[in-house]
């Protein structure tokens, strides 16, 4: 591994780090406001793109923490204006999460599925100032209008009932 590649893997691994654990409060992170304050929307939209271009195929592979913190990282980069619209705007970006999310909840780990949601919701209500209510209409009628999903969401639910930890998702 060259110095090149080591560089990049560090770089990777504390944004990672700080978009887990940073307090979020909308995207008025501390931290990311100095390191986003250039074309916001762009950055944005690539950091969601580099995430979500990983191979949603080796999700059963993967290291659940890794799982988890990339779900933690989407929610944090989603709670912010341009993540949040990014959701309608970006081709095919419904679809990569609707099936990271699928395939994640199939996995049946609590941490993940709390993950995965904890996004979900993100996505529906948006966290930042000045929002725009056509955009949290546009998202929401898109999380609700795939009937598989929904159902998929309603058996882990069930699931949940029965198991009686249902309260983790409340």
């Amino acid at each position: 591994m060259d110095w090149r590649t080591r560089s990049r893997k560090r770089c990777q691994d504390f944004i990672i780090l700080k978009l887990q654990n940073c307090h979020c409060i909308g995207f008025f992170f501390v931290f990311l406001q100095h390191l986003f304050a250039q074309n916001k929307e762009k950055l944005i939209h690539a950091a969601l793109l580099a995430i979500l271009n990983r191979d949603a195929g080796e999700l059963e592979s993967m290291p659940v923490e890794d799982l988890e913190q990339q779900f933690h990282a989407l929610r944090r980069l989603v709670a912010s204006k341009a993540g949040f619209s990014a959701f309608t705007a970006i081709p095919g970006f419904r679809e990569k999460i609707g099936v990271r999310v699928a395939r994640a909840l199939k996995l049946g780990h609590d941490g993940i599925s709390h993950a995965a949601i904890d996004m979900i919701c993100t996505l529906m209500e948006p966290m930042h100032d000045n929002f725009d209510l056509k955009q949290e209409q546009l998202n929401k009628s898109s999380l609700l209008s795939s009937e598989r999903f929904l159902e998929g969401l309603l058996d882990m639910w069930t699931l949940h009932v029965v198991r009686d930890i249902f309260q983790v998702f409340i």
